[in-house]
């Protein structure tokens, strides 16, 4: 047992302690030497010693004196027992001014009690780095950090913070940019009416200099007609094959991202005929099978769109007011998520019949709690949890399992939000917020745009802020997280597309 910083020690040999038999309450002689009596331990300073460091054993007791040290203290070794039969060697160190430390550790070998302590060793700096904080705690050493305790980071090393380098820049507002499942490419959609699809690499920069003059090659631009005013939305399907994107009218441009031939199918909704000119659609999702498109906008409703047939198959007025968002809850594809502008997250079964659901969708839960509109639903996938982001400045986490039932009234007051995550600002547009992918982070983040040009990554777990990303100077509209790797794209009406890595 090595012991450092202290005056006179005093030990008895191990084969003099008692043992502990498991089946009694009292300790019982040790066999291998067995003492008619024990004797005490010698108290620090009880007998003067001629030289710095002395031994002595007249009754097999040892005491030795070590010249580096000024404080007499007392070290007391006993063997104990636990309940689980694992012997435990307590050190009970008896200062002078009466303060008394135990600091229990378990050992698979003694070293031999008459061996002298080693002379004093001068304290290892560790880098400042979380693991080195955690392993000095367990060690019992002190903090020896040069730095402060708020000066170390805590943000986790895999999150893609640190090193920033402009993809493209644009001259038009991008409103949407998202990877594709693979992660092997990136499309971006703009103002001027072009869909973007980029090349990704394969692997993030080492450096930070090699990161800020790459650029991700353009495998092509597409331009596509008859979306009014801009690209509002655009989403892939599941098996990566084709990208719908919607705009400022009634329509869907259907555009194929493999294949020899370029593929640009507009899809024209079965909608009103007075309505044409007033609908815009601001969502659109594929199902989980491809076969079919949903989207929602401003006429209060939801249009489903079979590709199989080429036709509307479900058209249904679900919202009093305009529809920002739609999406899948699960790889499932039967229940929807709707976030509109009447403050109200709805749940919808296409498996269920309801009141006036002859289209085969019913409402089956309706989340209250915002106080504002919706600008965006996002599912975790497993069919229990969806965030939203609100014009209440606000982001909630719901779970479907606490979801109330169906009703046209919101009662004033009643949340129904598991958490809110608040820090992020949301003005002028319809920002856009996820979960962090479950590859590489398990979903433990929830990341969202910001109208001050920033993204925001909350952690799950505890609702805080974990970091900002800060290197756009517009509106953020649209992020999106790699699936395999530590890489975030931010999308911003300045003009540029940003990629952040660890």
């Amino acid at each position: 047992v090595v012991v450092r910083s202290l005056g006179t020690i005093s030990w008895t040999p191990l084969c003099m302690l008692p043992h502990h038999h498991p089946d009694k309450d009292s300790p019982v002689p040790c066999t291998c030497d067995p003492p008619t009596t024990l004797s005490p331990l010698h108290a620090s300073g009880s007998a003067s010693q001629p030289n710095d460091r002395t031994t002595t054993s007249p009754d097999r007791h040892q005491t030795i004196t070590s010249p580096h040290d000024t404080t007499p203290s007392t070290l007391q070794s006993t063997i104990v027992m636990d309940d689980a039969g694992c012997p435990q060697l307590v050190h009970s160190i008896q200062s002078v001014c009466g303060m008394t430390l135990t600091r229990p550790s378990y050992l698979n070998i003694i070293p031999p009690l008459c061996s002298p302590p080693l002379p004093h060793t001068p304290l290892v700096y560790r880098p400042d780095t979380i693991t080195s904080h955690l392993l000095s705690r367990e060690l019992g050493q002190p903090y020896t950090s040069r730095r402060k305790r708020a000066q170390v980071s805590t943000c986790p090393p895999y999150l893609p913070v640190h090193t920033v380098s402009t993809v493209i820049r644009l001259h038009h507002r991008p409103f949407c940019g998202q990877f594709s499942r693979d992660g092997s490419i990136f499309v971006s959609a703009a103002q001027d009416a072009r869909i973007r699809f980029l090349q990704t690499e394969s692997r993030p920069a080492r450096s930070s200099i090699a990161s800020a003059t790459h650029r991700w090659n353009t495998l092509q631009t597409i331009e596509v007609a008859d979306v009014g005013w801009s690209i509002l939305d655009l989403a892939f399907s599941r098996d990566e094959r084709f990208v719908a994107c919607s705009g400022w009218s009634p329509s869907i441009n259907l555009i194929n991202v493999q294949g020899d031939y370029e593929l640009k199918q507009p899809i024209l909704l079965d909608v009103a005929e007075d309505a044409v000119d007033s609908i815009r659609l601001f969502s659109i999702q594929f199902s989980p099978d491809s076969s079919q498109i949903v989207a929602c906008g401003s006429d209060y409703s939801i249009h489903v769109y079979d590709l199989e047939r080429s036709e509307t198959s479900v058209t249904r007025m679900c919202h009093n007011d305009d529809i920002n968002s739609v999406t899948f809850s699960d790889c499932s594809g039967n229940v929807l998520f709707t976030g509109s502008d009447d403050r109200v997250v709805k749940v919808w079964d296409r498996r269920v019949g309801g009141r006036g659901s002859s289209s085969g969708v019913a409402c089956v839960a309706t989340l209250t709690g915002h106080t504002r509109g919706i600008t965006h639903v996002s599912s975790k996938g497993d069919g229990r949890y969806l965030i939203s982001n609100s014009k209440d400045q606000s982001l909630g986490l719901w779970d479907l399992r606490c979801a109330g039932r169906h009703t046209n009234e919101q009662k004033p007051g009643l949340d129904g939000r598991v958490m809110t995550f608040t820090g992020h600002r949301i003005f002028q547009s319809l920002i856009r917020c996820y979960f962090s992918p479950e590859a590489t982070t398990a979903q433990r983040f929830i990341y969202s745009g910001s109208s001050d040009g920033r993204v925001c990554i909350y952690d799950v777990t505890t609702g805080s802020l974990v970091h900002e990303l800060k290197e756009q100077r517009s509106t953020v509209r649209d992020v999106s997280w790699h699936p395999h790797m530590p890489m975030v794209c931010a999308s911003s009406w300045d003009g540029s597309i940003v990629k952040y890595e660890p």
